[in-house]
């Protein structure tokens, strides 16, 4: 059996290790999005397929079951840090 490709193991949650986004790029703003979630049927079993798109860019990752609980806590944990206000600087 081959090794699966470096960097298909599964997400790579990084917690306070890296900065959130690239803060070298400068095409970075606060633009439209839409998140699409779908279940697909995958030669190694159910995969859930999360999709964000912007105007520029479309992402897709395939998450197995256990990856979208990690996700999930991911999610949570940075709402629960959200206020809601915006202070300006």
């Amino acid at each position: 059996m081959t090794a699966p490709p470096a960097g298909a193991e599964g997400p790579q949650l990084v917690h306070g290790a890296r900065q959130p986004f690239d803060t070298g790029n400068t095409l970075l703003s606060i633009v439209p999005s839409e998140m699409t979630v779908s279940v697909q049927d995958t030669p190694i079993g159910q995969r859930l397929a999360v999709t964000i798109r912007t105007a520029d860019t479309t992402l897709t990752v395939f998450l197995a079951k256990d990856e979208v609980s990690s996700w999930e806590g991911a999610l949570a944990s940075g709402r629960a840090k959200m206020t809601g206000l915006i202070i300006p600087g």
